[in-house]
């Protein structure tokens, strides 16, 4: 790990989701006005992982191991490093309350609440901005997936010098996992169920950062596949790891870890190669730390854990 420059490894650890799909990982089931009690049951439970999350970071060279967040009673996710390294944000569930983002200064270890919550909603997956703001996916949308009784999260970006959200899609359905890129957009996961079919399609999309010139970016017409977590290769533009499930997707984001590489057109399959074999379903959250590495988390029995990258000599620093 070292010689490919990474010192130490943040990641999060969470228990059991509460859902088998790909995108109920937060929020709660929709109630039920039913005679049938196990209906009731079932769509009045959690959608987000119980038994508790920690964040931590490893030193990879002296393989000490600092727990910097634990909560036995709440959730903890999508750790997100800062460009100089001196930060991490995070989304955290609080026992009953919803995900909120938190930022910890590694110097100090002060841990404070990002200013642009809003009680009621679920905000997750963030990422940092180039130029300080942020993008992240919400509840705030207020929708619900149409054939199951879970929330709905789209894009919106935090802007800083504003003080102020703004959502930045439109999508009726889930948005998931965006990450700037080197031209200065985002790319992300868009589920067209409206548009194209309610289980078939799940492409990446990209769009300006300000939401704007939203356009399909690869698997326009291959149907079948989710999609997600793409995250671009240091010095290797137009070029990601991602993560890559059949069908409608797995619980946790699993799948095979794949590799896009200057894709031609939304449809070039010629781009796209398995890094991790057609039957290692059980990989999650890559991050490259190559144009041929990338660090990923690997769900094993019951138990899971998501890792990537805390700091590195690379010009983008995350986890």
């Amino acid at each position: 790990m070292a010689a490919l420059g990474c010192d130490k490894i943040a990641f999060t650890a969470r228990g059991k989701s509460g859902d088998s799909h790909w995108y109920g990982n937060f929020g709660r089931f929709a109630g039920a006005d039913s005679s049938d009690k196990k209906i009731d049951a079932l769509l009045n439970a959690c959608a987000y992982s119980v038994g508790g999350g920690k964040l931590a970071l490893l030193d990879v060279k002296t393989g000490e191991l600092k727990v910097l967040v634990d909560d036995p009673e709440g959730g903890v996710r999508d750790p997100v490093v800062s460009y100089d390294a001196k930060k991490i944000m995070y989304s955290h569930r609080k026992g009953g309350e919803h995900y909120k983002i938190f930022e910890i200064d590694l110097g100090d270890g002060e841990i404070r609440q990002m200013p642009f919550w809003e009680e009621g909603y679920d905000d997750i997956e963030p990422a940092y901005l180039p130029d300080g703001d942020i993008v992240f996916v919400s509840s705030r949308c207020r929708r619900m997936v149409p054939c199951w009784g879970v929330d709905v999260a789209v894009l919106h970006r935090y802007y800083a010098g504003e003080n102020t959200v703004r959502a930045i899609s439109a999508n009726v359905d889930q948005d998931n996992s965006p990450w700037p890129t080197s031209d200065g957009k985002i790319i992300y996961m868009k589920w067209e169920y409206v548009h194209k079919n309610q289980m078939n399609y799940h492409a990446l999309w990209k769009k300006d950062a300000n939401g704007a010139n939203d356009m399909i970016y690869f698997g326009n017409d291959i149907p079948n596949h989710l999609y997600i977590d793409a995250k671009e290769i240091p010095g290797a533009k137009s070029s990601y790891v991602l993560t890559f499930s059949d069908w409608h997707g797995s619980r946790y984001h699993l799948g095979r870890i794949a590799f896009l590489r200057n894709p031609r057109n939304p449809s070039d399959t010629s781009a796209f190669s398995l890094a991790s074999g057609e039957s290692l379903m059980e990989f999650s959250y890559p991050f490259p730390l190559s144009e041929n590495y990338a660090l990923v988390g690997h769900f094993k029995k019951s138990i899971r854990k998501e890792k990537r990258v805390c700091r590195t000599s690379l010009p983008y620093v995350s986890v």
